[in-house]
């Protein structure tokens, strides 16, 4: 018995160890696991990612609180033309969008339907920061 519970033991290094030397050769970078978003678990992030970019606490959303491959995206929420986004606005924007890339109406965005979408593609193609 003790014979058998040393190599079980050094399977899960092993596995590591490949996987790592895997990731390393870049094999695995762009991997992105298949997802699904409910509307309602979206929703409820908007407010944290909302006030993430509120820099100065004002609530509410100024071009130069935003990273410069945002400020156009971001500002283009403002529906009332007053120069900043309140947290409605960008909620209201946020939805309309999620709304829009859900294509089949079942209000979950799969990764199909968010990838169609051009979601993400903007982060991965740009780096620059604020």
């Amino acid at each position: 018995m003790r014979i058998l519970v040393l190599p079980l033991l050094a399977l899960p290094a092993v596995m590591l160890a490949a996987c790592s030397d895997q990731e390393a050769k870049g094999d695995a970078v762009d991997f992105r696991p298949p997802t699904n978003q409910n509307r309602a678990d979206f929703a409820s992030t908007l407010g944290l990612r909302f006030h993430a970019m509120d820099a100065d606490r004002n609530g509410t959303i100024e071009q130069g609180e935003l990273r410069a491959n945002r400020v156009a995206r971001i500002m283009a929420m403002d529906a009332n033309g007053d120069g900043h986004v309140a947290l409605g606005e960008y909620e209201a924007a946020q939805l309309t969008r999620f709304d829009a890339a859900d294509k089949d109406k079942d209000r979950v965005l799969s990764s199909a339907e968010r990838d169609a979408a051009g979601w993400g593609t903007r982060n991965r193609a740009t780096t620059s920061t604020k």
